[in-house]
Formats: C-alpha cells, structure tokens, sequence
C-alpha cells in the first residue's frame, strides 16, 4: 500500500494537502517542499454575527447528519438551555446514515425537542432561503452589506479630506508614507500594512475576550 502511494505522490505535479503536518509527513515519501501547496480548511473573516433581532432566536446547522458530525452533542448541549425560546433548523441529508438520523430523532422526543428542532434534510439554496434561519440570515446579511456600503463611503470621503489638506498617503497610526503599491490597491487607505496588521490582531482578540481584558 504504501509503495503504490509513493508512486501516485511521483507522478503527481502538485500534493494538495490540509495541514502543515500532513506536509511535514509526506517528506518520508520523498515529495519535495516545492510541490506541497498546503490549503488549510475554512473561510474568510467575516463580521461576528449580531444575533437574532426578535424571536424567537433562529438557528442554523448545516452538516449531513452521520457519527461523526457532533448533533447528539448540539442537541444535548441546547437541552440544557433552560428556556425554549428558540428554533434549531438542520440542514443535511437524511439517507446517508439512517442509523443516526433514527437515534438524533429519539433523543429530540426524549428531551421534547421535536418543537424546538427540525431536521429538514437536503435542500438547494432555494430551499435553504425559505427556511426561518434563512430569513433571519438574509436579513443579517442585507444589514452587513449596507453597512460595509456605509463604511467605504465614508473612506473615500476621508481619502478626499486627506488629499485636500496634503495627508494623503500618510499612515494615520504611526505617520509613515503608505506605499505605492497599496494605495493603488485600495486609494481610501488609512492605514501602512503593519498598523493594518496590529489593528486587525487587536480587534481578533478583542472578539474572542472582550475589549476589557485586552485593555
């Protein structure tokens, strides 16, 4: 087994791997640093969410429903709440693993979650947007879209007092020139790339433990 896999690794151009340990295990195969690309899972930064603005509170889950994915875990965990003014929508194949799916909807009837949670299964994103948490989610989004709208306006307009008053191009934190190359990149820049760096550690720590403790 492991000779037909260094022969695979041999041939191919590029080894697409997940994790800088998995790189750092493929050395033993003899795939060079140079043709390892590692893309570790995830998405984007994006705002933290402001939460359901009326109830009741609107969740949502999107995970195909198997021993592996944790909904016993979810479901024993909002169990505990002590109030149920909140909705679960589950979004996942129903087929994979029936076995599951069985035993998350027993638990549902022990804990009397059948009102709070609905497994609703498969679903395009037509289907998707018609649910509660959709609705909510969209309305969420609709918001942080016109607030990031609102956001670069008022960049530019800065960028133009800037201009006007002869400031423009100076980092606004530690006053040296931003360079060339970034304000081409985005002209209403305020900010050098290392301030811009320091403020976004900051603001990552503080929405992980609170402006108070990082002050």
């Amino acid at each position: 087994m492991k000779a037909d896999e260094r022969r695979a690794l041999a041939a191919a151009a590029l080894v697409v791997v997940t994790g800088r340990s998995t790189a750092a295990a493929l050395a033993s195969y003899g795939v060079q640093a140079d043709r390892i690309a590692v893309v570790e899972p995830g998405t984007d930064r994006a705002p933290l969410a402001r939460g359901s603005r009326r109830a009741p509170m609107q969740l949502l889950c999107v995970a195909t429903p198997n021993p592996g994915k944790g909904h016993a875990i979810l479901f024993r965990a909002l169990a505990t709440v002590p109030h149920r003014n909140w909705r679960l929508t589950c979004v996942g194949s129903l087929e994979r693993h029936p076995p599951t799916v069985a035993r998350l909807r027993a638990r549902l009837c022990e804990d009397g979650l059948t009102d709070q949670v609905a497994l609703i299964g498969e679903c395009d994103a037509a289907g998707l947007l018609e649910s509660e948490a959709s609705e909510e989610y969209t309305r969420e989004i609709r918001w942080q879209h016109r607030s990031q709208l609102e956001a670069r306006l008022r960049d530019i307009i800065e960028a133009q007092d800037r201009l006007l008053d002869g400031d423009y191009g100076t980092c606004a934190e530690c006053a040296d020139q931003i360079g060339n190359n970034r304000l081409m990149a985005d002209p209403a820049v305020r900010l050098c790339i290392a301030c811009q760096r320091s403020v976004e550690e900051r603001q990552a720590l503080e929405e992980l433990f609170g402006r108070d403790v990082i002050q």
